[in-house]
């Protein structure tokens, strides 16, 4: 693998060479050094550097920041600030500008270099994350449904053109007409009209059409339907209007065996999804490889001995096996560091269960794997993190994977000290338990070992 290539934009010359020995020392390629807003801009987009290292205040006082926000957006380059400044304003439009790292002059080499591999890991894991949500989008916009939206009042304001055949009507005819009357949905136990709450949808209530509906069209053809209702939330959150998505499912009725092939297909991509995430972390700390993985088989194995369903089990195993991709965020070295850690680094561990939520919450899984993972560490006295979350506030299965959690790390081995025997593992919950621990889940871990479980290799 060659050099990593960085491109130095600075316009103090003393500082700037300083700069440029540190990054040589340490490895990098420094491919150019400019000192002007537009010379950084066109070196960026003519040599294609990995990173661009921006000094805020060029030429102007949101020079800097301006040919950042140009190299990000328009060039797709991951910037790292540099700056004596630290006053509120230039922050603020520097955070607009989505770097991936700041320096405060003056720095050291070591700093330097973490901030760098930092950007360039977050760089790397947003472009992945970026490419699968495109992959997923164009899955959704491949489906085939009939798409109604409408304002908070329930007067149409679009339809696409699967929904203009499905009702029989076209879009100039349905514009502002309310849902009510022109889309009709039958219950086909109760061979009803059903009536689509309005007002309670947009006051945030929760609505779910009968399993088995047919639509009705314009011209009296009935059509077997799975109607999908939702609120359209704006930045704020705040309700805007509804979207109803018309799935006509005539052929799923005829093939159903075809229908549920077609599911467990969509979650074997949604797992396979899980699984990358999972092998990125462990490939970056040879220590921790196959942690996830335990976790994942004992903390399912507690699920399955609570009785759990199969579905919540399911969604234990994956979330297990990615509940450490926040790890990400630390370096590699701290991870595998011999010896005690300092207050300094397990605090920047620590942030991991925080940053797994940021990487997971905008993939959209249809479990809630991100919320999971953010409180996988929360202990039921609020001893834990990041929240400091509280018994019934903590996620049955974040409790389960906590447990699960402390047990494998106990017994494995760390670079900082040799693997307990499970046994003492085993002895540390049950003292805990009701404490830290939920003691339903400590009972059925305790239970299974007693069984005769054994931890995966």
């Amino acid at each position: 693998m060659g050099k990593k290539r960085v491109l130095l934009v600075e316009d103090e010359i003393i500082i700037a060479r300083d700069i440029y020995n540190m990054l040589i020392h340490t490895g990098y390629e420094v491919v150019a050094v400019v000192n002007t807003a537009a010379e950084a801009i066109q070196k960026a987009e003519k040599l294609k550097p990995d990173v661009v290292l921006m000094d805020i205040m060029l030429e102007s006082k949101r020079a800097g920041i301006d040919a950042a926000n140009y190299i990000y957006f328009n060039i797709g380059i991951p910037i790292i600030y540099m700056t004596s400044y630290t006053d509120k304003v230039t922050v603020e439009k520097a955070i607009k500008s989505e770097p991936f790292g700041y320096l405060l002059k003056p720095f050291e080499e070591r700093e330097l270099q973490t901030n760098i591999e930092v950007a360039l890991y977050k760089f790397q894991m947003e472009k992945k994350l970026k490419e699968r949500e495109r992959w997923l989008s164009t899955i959704l916009i491949s489906i085939r449904e009939g798409v109604v939206a409408t304002n908070v009042q329930g007067r149409v304001t679009f339809l696409n053109p699967l929904a203009e055949k499905l009702i029989g009507v076209n879009a100039d005819e349905a514009l502002g007409k309310l849902v009510n009357h022109l889309v009709h949905i039958i219950d086909e136990n109760t061979q009803k009209k059903i009536a689509i709450p309005i007002k309670a949808i947009t006051k945030g209530e929760n609505f779910t059409f009968p399993p088995r509906c047919f639509l009705k069209g314009k011209n009296g053809q009935t059509t077997p339907v799975a109607p999908l209702i939702a609120p359209i939330k704006n930045e704020h959150q705040e309700i805007t209007g509804l979207v109803l998505t018309l799935a006509n499912i005539q052929a799923q009725r005829k093939a159903e065996e075809e229908r549920l092939e077609s599911l467990e297909q969509l979650t074997q991509s949604m797992t396979g999804i899980i699984q990358a995430l999972a092998t990125t972390i462990e490939m970056r700390d040879p220590y921790t490889a196959g942690h996830q993985r335990r976790v994942a088989h004992l903390a399912s194995a507690i699920a399955e001995k609570m009785g759990l369903p199969p579905e919540k089990i399911k969604i234990i195993k994956l979330a297990a096996e990615v509940h450490d991709i926040g790890k990400i965020h630390v370096p590699a070295e701290i991870l595998s560091k011999p010896g005690k850690i300092s207050e300094v680094e397990f605090n920047l561990i620590k942030t991991h269960p925080q940053v797994g939520y940021e990487v997971l919450k905008n993939i959209d899984f249809p479990w809630p794997i991100a919320d999971i993972v953010h409180q996988h560490h929360e202990r039921l006295d609020g001893s834990g993190y990041p929240q400091g979350l509280k018994n019934g506030q903590i996620l049955l299965e974040a409790r389960i994977i906590a447990v699960a959690d402390v047990v494998e790390a106990m017994a494995s081995h760390r670079p900082y000290r040799p693997a307990k025997k499970i046994q003492e593992a085993l002895q540390e919950i049950d003292r805990q338990k009701g404490k830290l621990y939920d003691p339903k889940v400590v009972k059925a871990c305790l239970q299974l070992f007693q069984e005769g479980f054994l931890l995966c290799p």
